[in-house]
């Protein structure tokens, strides 16, 4: 009896320690390649994974990795917002020399999302020019680059002439599963970086303490009142 309940404990912790090497890395830690080896983060509720990233017309090659937190990035939970910095590098191809051309990124969000927005600043290298991103968000896996039909939950574009820009849209109704693509557009412009914040209903960890801290006091005071 003794042997058979070892023999359970065992695989009972060899089955945790196979749990926990399969966990994904916290988004923080960085990545100088989010495709390499089956790339996958988390941050707070959400899990990002599946990403790929094809260069398209003027470009042969490119990289793209995860900048950690600090000094202004923003990859990170800020309120609702769980946002990740990619850093853009590793252009190879005719279009380098004056970063013209386009990189297709796509990945998948796990966890819950309500909106999805992008901050985006370029700097042009020639006058007039600009980076232009397009995204879509779909519910469901892309068809031949494209969102099947109804499962569209957000699509826009964005562009910079050196200017700071915005997008954002929000979700008709929370998605436990979204598909990502970002069109990555170089036109005469340069760009190392740009912010995704993948809008959630999730508050940040002090809204949560505040929280427990308001149940808290509550239940001193019922105590109180039945003394």
């Amino acid at each position: 009896m003794k042997t058979f309940r070892l023999l359970i404990l065992t695989a009972g912790l060899l089955g945790i320690g196979s749990m926990a090497s399969a966990t994904p890395a916290d988004c923080n830690t960085g990545a100088s390649d989010v495709t390499a080896g089956g790339f996958s983060c988390t941050l707070a509720n959400l899990t990002f994974s599946n990403f790929t990233v094809t260069p398209g017309s003027g470009f042969t090659g490119a990289t793209i990795g995860i900048t950690p937190s600090g000094g202004g990035s923003g990859t990170g939970q800020f309120g609702n917002d769980i946002g990740l910095q990619f850093q853009i590098g590793g252009i190879l191809g005719p279009g380098s020399a004056n970063d013209t051309g386009d990189i297709l990124l796509t990945y998948v969000v796990t966890g819950g999302m309500t909106g999805i927005d992008i901050n985006l600043q370029s700097s042009p290298l020639v006058s007039g020019g600009n980076m232009q991103v397009f995204e879509t968000a779909c519910a469901v896996p892309f068809s031949a680059g494209a969102c099947p039909g109804g499962n569209t939950l957000a699509n826009y574009a964005v562009s910079s002439t050196g200017n700071d820009v915005l997008a954002q849209e929000l979700f008709a109704s929370t998605a436990g599963v979204v598909y990502i693509k970002k069109d990555i557009q170089f036109n005469g412009a340069s760009d190392s970086e740009l912010v995704n914040s993948h809008l959630t209903g999730v508050p940040e960890p002090m809204t949560f303490s505040l929280l427990g801290l308001g149940l808290l006091g509550v239940g001193f005071a019922s105590r109180r009142l039945r003394k």
